[in-house]
């Protein structure tokens, strides 16, 4: 099975983050820790894989909402919004209470209820 974008970025960091290991023939576990030291070692600056998480499922309702606002709907649906995060947080593996709060940005949500999204 391909491996979406989401997937893919977290297997390359995954397996940079291994790679940078100590070699010493057993299996580690890889920790949050590991890869969040990983990340703020390769970009200089304090990040972590929340980050990228944040971004991406951000982007994501950007555009499913995009999509939606473009449908000859006369304005924005509370269960058109819902659907959208609904889509992002299967696709980052959350409930949909946990993905509103922490995983898309209110600017992406304010803008597709005030029709902006275009």
């Amino acid at each position: 099975m391909p491996l979406n974008s989401d997937q893919d970025f977290s297997l390359s960091v995954t397996v940079q983050a291994i790679e940078s290991h100590p070699t010493d023939g057993e299996i580690h576990n890889l920790t949050s820790e590991d890869v969040n030291n990983y990340l703020q070692a390769i970009a200089g600056e304090e990040f972590s894989a929340k980050d990228f998480r944040t971004w991406a499922g951000t982007i994501r309702a950007a555009q499913i909402l995009r999509r939606l606002e473009g449908r000859d709907q006369e304005e924005p649906t509370a269960s058109a919004l819902v659907a959208a995060i609904d889509e992002v947080a299967v696709a980052l593996g959350n409930t949909r209470a946990v993905c509103r709060k922490y995983y898309i940005h209110p600017a992406i949500v304010d803008a597709y209820l005030d029709g902006t999204t275009g």
